[in-house]
């Protein structure tokens, strides 16, 4: 009813300042001076009362941030708060329900850091006079699924937050990430058991093996901060699981560090080739499948020695790298199976 109010308000206000063409203007008899002058002051002196003040919020899942329609979002949960009143105000006060400090701006930023349910107040002063509000329940924080930034293990449903410290994660993740250890798929439901430690030789909290959510590489429902990935899963297999972008690599992306060292940390399949100028991601498919998009290939002169995934291009263009081009089966290795007419990202011969 109160937003309703105030757009009425404004509208009536829009409406009112029509330009000298409108009827009302054409039709009113001319005003003298001294009249005009009394109508000004007394414009002046008109003060609008501060009837009412109300908020809307910013941010939420879902739900409005009322008490019949709570604003619902995961944990750590960012709301952007918008002040609603009919007349001016000098000042204001918010409380968010959580122990903070109130907050003295006129449209906050706050962030709900533990999952629980909130009651938010507002209370303002202007020359119409004083007004305040209070919505119970008015912010409901959930705990955060998996893969979702966290910075203390309360925040997840899991129970679990990797590097709770932020500083202790890569900036890519934005803070800790919520996860599950698990042993195979199965024990993650409908989600994914995948390893994020392929080498074996991570120190990182975050690289371990952990539950992940499903998800389709055509699909956008990863959330903020967060892609769908291939990875590798428990069981060997490339799987695709919502992660950070970038942190680890996928076949045929390049692997050499900063030092221009082949390192087998950087792909999420735990295996650099030493192909091309910048190395490649590849896997091992002697026992085996490559994934989609891929295919088993064996090089005629044996190096790299054994059969490994190349990635089809159609998929992958291969501009990252001068010294690898997509080329035809046939001459420098060999696929299983029928080979893909795009060719595969392999070095020029």
């Amino acid at each position: 009813m109160h937003r309703s109010l105030a757009i009425a308000l404004l509208l009536g206000a829009l409406i009112g300042c029509g330009g000298d063409d409108t009827p009302a203007s054409r039709d009113a008899a001319p005003l003298d001076a001294s009249t005009a002058a009394d109508a000004d002051v007394q414009d002046r002196d008109a003060t609008v009362q501060l009837g009412w003040v109300d908020f809307a919020v910013i941010g939420c899942t879902s739900g409005e941030g009322s008490e019949a329609s709570p604003c619902i979002g995961p944990s750590p949960l960012r709301l952007r708060f918008a002040l609603l009143t009919p007349a001016a105000v000098d000042s204001q006060s918010w409380f968010f329900g959580d122990g903070s400090e109130p907050d003295l701006s006129l449209n906050p930023e706050h962030v709900f850091a533990a999952p629980g349910s909130y009651d938010v107040s507002l209370n303002a002063e202007g020359p119409g006079g004083t007004a305040g509000v209070t919505r119970l329940a008015a912010v409901v924080v959930i705990p955060a699924p998996l893969a979702a930034s966290c910075t203390s293990d309360s925040h997840c449903a899991s129970g679990d937050c990797a590097c709770e410290l932020a500083d202790s994660c890569p900036d890519v993740l934005g803070g800790g990430m919520c996860v599950r250890s698990c042993a195979s798929h199965a024990a993650c439901g409908g989600n994914r058991c995948v390893n994020l430690d392929p080498t074996g030789n991570g120190s990182e909290d975050w690289e371990r093996t952990t539950c992940l959510p499903a998800c389709t590489p055509q699909s956008d429902s990863c959330g903020p901060n967060r892609s769908c990935e291939a990875l590798l899963g428990v069981d060997g297999l490339i799987t695709h699981a919502c992660f950070a972008s970038g942190l680890l690599r996928p076949l045929g992306a390049s692997c050499r560090d900063v030092d221009g060292q082949l390192s087998d940390a950087l792909c999420a399949s735990g295996l650099c080739l030493d192909l091309g100028d910048r190395g490649m991601c590849s896997f091992s498919c002697q026992s085996l499948a490559c994934p989609s998009g891929s295919a088993c290939a064996t090089f005629v002169s044996g190096v790299p020695a054994g059969p490994h995934c190349l990635v089809d291009c159609s998929q992958n263009s291969c501009d990252a790298d001068g010294s690898l081009a997509c080329e035809n089966a046939g001459t420098a290795f060999t696929v299983t199976g029928a080979a893909s007419a795009a060719g595969y990202c392999a070095p020029i011969p």
